[in-house]
């Protein structure tokens, strides 16, 4: 693996997609900003730069599955390992940009926005969860939202290569679609064990350990999969 060429790769990413880190840094600072100015804005703002980023994952490689592009791109110079950790490092750095901007957003619309427009201090309630846990530990995320944040962003990344156009909407919609189908099977195994969907104080399915397994090692593997179905498609692709 040569780190020469995922530099270069790296930087003519940036070159060819700065207006998408720029629109999408002010987009994400505009909608915090205005969130966090708002009483109900902190449940509903940091949703827009989670699907932003979503978004580029699922975006990765489709300009590169275009017809005129294709050719140019599985013929460059370097090996699917190194197209593989380059879309990692693009998909970080977006992170780290995007969650500077959302966070300099929150604080311009907490500190500032908020009393300017709610001269009266209206909805206490508001300001004093804020205030207890301050604008930073109010959207750090936890260790396992991470995992599952990592989870989504590799099953995007993945569904960038595999699907040759719309790979975001068809990704989503998979994964939505995986996630009802799930939940029904889950909910008819219950009804036929049980007899019912209630499970009986009696009956014990180790529930801690199953937790620890659903928000560490499950993400965990999940993506380590789709990164692994990347690479293999990256490679597949290229032959």
């Amino acid at each position: 693996m040569n780190l020469i060429r995922i530099k270069n790769l790296y930087i003519a990413y940036f070159i060819e997609h700065k207006k998408r880190v720029i629109l999408g840094s002010i987009i994400c600072f505009l909608a915090l900003a205005w969130g966090f100015a708002q009483y109900s804005g902190p449940e509903i703002s940091p949703a827009v730069p989670f699907l932003f980023l979503l978004g580029i994952a699922g975006a990765s490689f489709q300009s590169s599955l275009k017809k005129n592009n294709t050719t140019h791109f599985f013929n460059l110079p370097v090996t699917a390992g190194e197209k593989l950790v380059n879309a990692i490092a693009v998909i970080l750095t977006f992170c780290i940009i995007i969650c500077a901007a959302s966070l300099a957003g929150a604080y311009v619309g907490y500190y500032f926005l908020h009393p300017f427009l709610n001269p009266s201090g209206g909805h206490q309630v508001f300001i004093n969860e804020i205030s207890q846990k301050g604008v930073f530990n109010y959207l750090l995320q936890p260790l396992q939202g991470l995992l599952y944040f990592a989870a989504a962003l590799s099953t995007f990344l993945f569904g960038s290569i595999y699907f040759k156009k719309n790979a975001i909407w068809i990704t989503a919609a998979i994964g939505l679609g995986f996630f009802i189908c799930l939940g029904l099977y889950i909910i008819a195994l219950l009804y036929i064990v049980f007899g019912s969907l209630s499970i009986s104080g009696e009956v014990s399915l180790q529930a801690r350990n199953l937790d620890f397994l659903l928000q560490y090692y499950f993400p965990i593997a999940i993506t380590l999969f789709f990164l692994s179905l990347t690479y293999l498609r990256l490679k597949e692709t290229e032959v």
